[in-house]
């Protein structure tokens, strides 16, 4: 599976920020090569953090506010249409979401130009 693919399986339905605690937990380890520039081990996927939008820092281990904020969807949102421009998830042939991602050659940037009608 893909890192782009799994990463938006992973967002979880319910859009509430809920506090979790990752800091105990023994699995965190740097991968090997990997410098934290600003503390922290690792990117946490969103099945183990609060659903964010892309300016929020993924590193973090423990936080939320208990259920009682609640985060729109427009990280999601971004992230798939980012990826539907470049051309890492492709459409289906009947309109939905396939679950096949491109793999496109060097160069193509996966989206089209624009051949509509003119804009008003």
């Amino acid at each position: 599976m893909e890192a782009s693919a799994a990463h938006l399986r992973e967002w979880p339905l319910d859009l509430r920020v809920w506090s979790y605690q990752n800091s105990q937990r023994a699995d965190l380890q740097t991968p090997k090569g990997y410098v934290a520039l600003k503390a922290g081990v690792r990117p946490f996927s969103p099945r183990e953090r609060e659903p964010m939008r892309w300016d929020g820092w993924t590193m973090q281990a423990d936080g939320g506010t208990g259920g009682r904020d609640v985060v729109e969807p427009s990280g999601w949102l971004h992230a798939y249409w980012m990826g539907r421009y470049y051309g890492f998830i492709k459409a289906a042939a009947n309109g939905g979401v396939t679950e096949e991602i491109a793999r496109l050659p060097k160069g193509v940037s996966g989206a089209r130009d624009y051949t509509g009608p003119a804009r008003p």
